[in-house]
Parts: structure tokens; C-alpha cells; sequence
């Protein structure tokens, strides 16, 4: 009779799920139904019993953020796995099936650097994948109560579900969405999805004790279940680990407001993350007096070559098409910064070549756009505040030093001394007063080309 009543819960659970489906979560299911079926993985875990020796199995769900197999799950559901012992790991090896529990297209799963253990968050690695995968994009910003969307796992073992949500507050333990959906065991680490992407990651239920009216004018305790949702921006210092994370266009853009705009006011934010990252570097190779850092300093390093890309794709996300032409030249300048950073600790040379490849053609066109206001005719008084701005804060300038320092550290690290004259140029058309706010031998790559220079 129990496992009759067991069975029958299973079966309301998949009938409410396929007929009562609201009309919003109809349309969300078409929009993402390719894109689920190749980018959310069945977890499968194995544990050793500590009391008698056998193995449990133990499931969740994770989704794939970038085509190299990265892919975002909830911690807790290795708790068990993570009591083991080391023999008992290594034998017990976690699996990944890529579109479902039935899926041929399986993978052994690695941990990738440490769990965010607070906001119950890991990220994973597909390994030795045969082929690149689809993944889903991310939504950083914040989403009001009352949203709807779509939450995708493998509720009590079975095929990949849908299950519809309505996000409450965001002000559940640990400043998670309450959310009104029965989530079930198999489901967590799965994505909630919006229109846009993914806005969260299934916790699954807590139980908590509660005071109620007693009906007579008594208090009892009682038992009550709150659904929960980790919000993605949780999971933001894990994706910034990625190379090719896809991320929502969330940033606000101005279409017909001057340069102080919230778009502009966005981007300045990114700026303070690039020119602390910035000191850092500089730091770090002043204190060795050397290009070649030493090991001691591999978080920093790993800090800086993990960040300063995803603040380049952050900045692609404004679109240029939206925003005014103040705020192309500030998205470039940065864009370029920020693939420069990425560069000065990357010892492989086809990323190093990649970054700096990318960071000329985002400087570049910092140059274009600043050289359209500068000849272009006055339409109008926002273009004259554009031009005062311009050489004001030196921005022509600015732009120049970034790419002199881009070939220099292509130069340095390729010994490719062809790139020498366009340093040469463009140190050259720096004004003199920009030269004495921020003097060439203060980069250490410069340095270094002004040294490799003297020698010749």
C-alpha cells in the first residue's frame, strides 16, 4: 500500500507538470527546449556506507556554462561524497550524462577550485568531452519578486522536468528567493531559467519550526517546508573562473541622455574593478623587479587572469547601437584595459595572443570613435560636451598608453621586435603632459621596452 501511495504521488506530480502548465511556462519550455536538452546534466554519485561498506547512489542536477564543459550544481549535494576517504573517492567516481539520465553522452566530473560553500554553489568540469557543448547564459542582475520562470531537473529520479515557479522575496536564508514550487530530491543544482537566461539555481526545501494558533488560544510548534532558489549572482565568483561564459544583456543603456547616465555611471563601476586589479599587477612585478612572476603568487595571478576577461565580455554587453558615443569610447578604453590585464600573466601563447589580439582591436576602436567626434562637424551641444570631455581627461591619450603596453607585453613575451616602431609611435603622439602624470618607466612593460630599446 505504501509504495502504491508512492507511486501515485509520482504520478500527480508528471500529470500536473504536462496538463496544468501555466501559459507563461508553455512559452518558456519552446523558447529554451534545444537548449535544455544539450546543456543540463544528470549527476550521478557514488557513495561508500560508512556502516556497512556499500554503495549508495546518490543523484542531482547541474547545467553547462561554457562549450568547454564547465557546469554549475549545487554543494550540498556531495555531503555524503565528501565524507568519504580518499581511497573511497578516488574509486567512487562522480558521472555526468548530458541531456539526461538515459543519455549515452556520459563524462567523469572533476571539481573545479574550491565550492562557494555559504551561497552552496560548485562548479564542475565535463572531462576529456569529445565535442563542444551548448550552454545556457547567465542573468547577474537582479530579478523583481513576483517573476516567473522555469526550474529543470530530475524530480524523484525520472526524465527531465519543467517545473513551474513564481519567485518571492529574496529574503530567505541566505538571501535566497522563497519560492512556491515542490521541489523534489534530484532537482537541486538545477537552473531556473527567466526569457532572458539562467536567474538561479534550485536549493530544494528546509524545514522549519514554527509557532501557530492552536485554535484556542494556545501556541504549538509545527513543521513548516519553505522552497528556495540561489540566486545566480551567488555563483558570480565561480563563472568569473570561465573562459566564454554567455551572459544576459542586463546592463541598463541610455539612448538619448548625455555622458552621466546610469550607462556610463555601469561602466565607470567596471573601470574601479580594472584599475584595482591594475595596482595589482603593477605591484606584484615591481616587488620582483622581473616579468617572470615566481609560484608564490599563483592565486593573485590566477585572480587576475580569471577576472579581468569576464569584465572585457561584461563591457561587450552594452550595445553600441543603444548607447551614445561617449560610452563607446569608455566601453573600448576598458575593454582594452581589461584584456590587457588578462594578458600580463597568461603563459600560454595562443590565449596571450588571443587577449592581445582582442585588446588592439577594442583600442582601436576607442581611437575610431574618439577621432569621429573630433572631426566630425558640432551637431549639437552634447557632442561639443563630448569633445571637452575627450581632452580634458586626456581619453586620446589614455588609449595610446593601453596599446603601447599591449604590443609591448606581445612583444616581450612573443620576442616579436617588429612591434617596437608602432611603441615607438605611439609613446611618441603622447602629449607631454599626459608623459608627466603617468611616466613611462612606471610600467613594467614598458620599462622593459625602454630597456630592450636602449640596447639596440
Amino acid at each position: 500500500m505504501l509504495v502504491m501511495g508512492a507511486g501515485m504521488k509520482i504520478y500527480i506530480f508528471i500529470f500536473l507538470l504536462v496538463f496544468n502548465t501555466p501559459a507563461y511556462a508553455q512559452s518558456l519550455a519552446e523558447k529554451w527546449r534545444e537548449s535544455v536538452n544539450g546543456a543540463i546534466v544528470y549527476i550521478d554519485i557514488q557513495v561508500t556506507d560508512a556502516e556497512n561498506g556499500g554503495i549508495d547512489r546518490q543523484i542531482g542536477t547541474g547545467f553547462i556554462i561554457s562549450e568547454d564543459g564547465h557546469l554549475l550544481t549545487a554543494h550540498h549535494i556531495f555531503n555524503d561524497w565528501n565524507k568519504q576517504t580518499p581511497s573511497q573517492k578516488k574509486k567512487n567516481i562522480i558521472s555526468g550524462r548530458v541531456g539526461g539520465k538515459t543519455s549515452n553522452d556520459k563524462y567523469p566530473l572533476d571539481f573545479v577550485g574550491d565550492p562557494e560553500t555559504r551561497a552552496d554553489v560548485v562548479l564542475l568540469k565535463l572531462m576529456n568531452p569529445s565535442k563542444p557543448f551548448p550552454s545556457l547564459p547567465l542573468c547577474f542582475s537582479n530579478v523583481p519578486e513576483g517573476s516567473e520562470a522555469l526550474a529543470y531537473g530530475f524530480p524523484l529520479d525520472q526524465d527531465l522536468q519543467p517545473t513551474p515557479v513564481t519567485l518571492g522575496r529574496r529574503n530567505a536564508l541566505g538571501g535566497r528567493y522563497a519560492a512556491d514550487s515542490n521541489f523534489t530530491y534530484g532537482m537541486s543544482g538545477g537552473p531556473v531559467l527567466n526569457q532572458d537566461g539562467v536567474i538561479g539555481i534550485v536549493k530544494g526545501s528546509e524545514t522549519y519550526r514554527v509557532k501557530v494558533d492552536g485554535g484556542d488560544g494556545s501556541v504549538i510548534m509545527d513543521s513548516a517546508a519553505v522552497r528556495l532558489i540561489t540566486p545566480i549572482q551567488h555563483a558570480k565568483n565561480l563563472a568569473d573562473r570561465v573562459q566564454g561564459v554567455q551572459e544576459c544583456n542586463s546592463i541598463p543603456v541610455a539612448r538619448e541622455e548625455p555622458a552621466s547616465s546610469s550607462d556610463l555611471r555601469e561602466i565607470r563601476r567596471r573601470e574601479s574593478r580594472i584599475l584595482s586589479l591594475k595596482k595589482e599587477v603593477i605591484s606584484l612585478l615591481v616587488d620582483h623587479k622581473s616579468i617572470n612572476i615566481n609560484t608564490d603568487n599563483s592565486k593573485l595571478i590566477y585572480k587576475i587572469r580569471m577576472q579581468a576577461p569576464s569584465v572585457a565580455r561584461e563591457l561587450k554587453l552594452v550595445s553600441d547601437k543603444d548607447i551614445r558615443i561617449g560610452h563607446k569610447i569608455i566601453k573600448y578604453e576598458y575593454a582594452a584595459m581589461a584584456f590587457m590585464l588578462a594578458a600580463s600573466h597568461e603563459n600560454s601563447v595562443p590565449e596571450l595572443s588571443r587577449y592581445i589580439e582582442k585588446g588592439i582591436v577594442a583600442g582601436r576602436r576607442a581611437l575610431l570613435v574618439i577621432d569621429e567626434v573630433l572631426s566630425r562637424d558640432r551637431e549639437s551641444n552634447h557632442l561639443d560636451g563630448i569633445e571637452d570631455w575627450i581632452r580634458k581627461d586626456n581619453e586620446v591619450d589614455r588609449v595610446k598608453y593601453i596599446l603601447a603596453i599591449l604590443y609591448a607585453i606581445k612583444s616581450q613575451k612573443i620576442s616579436d621586435n617588429t612591434l617596437f616602431s608602432e611603441i615607438e609611435k605611439l609613446l611618441g603622439d603622447i602629449s607631454d603632459y599626459y608623459r608627466e602624470m603617468y611616466p613611462f618607466e612606471d610600467d613594467p612593460y614598458l620599462r622593459w621596452y625602454l630597456t630592450e630599446k636602449a640596447k639596440q
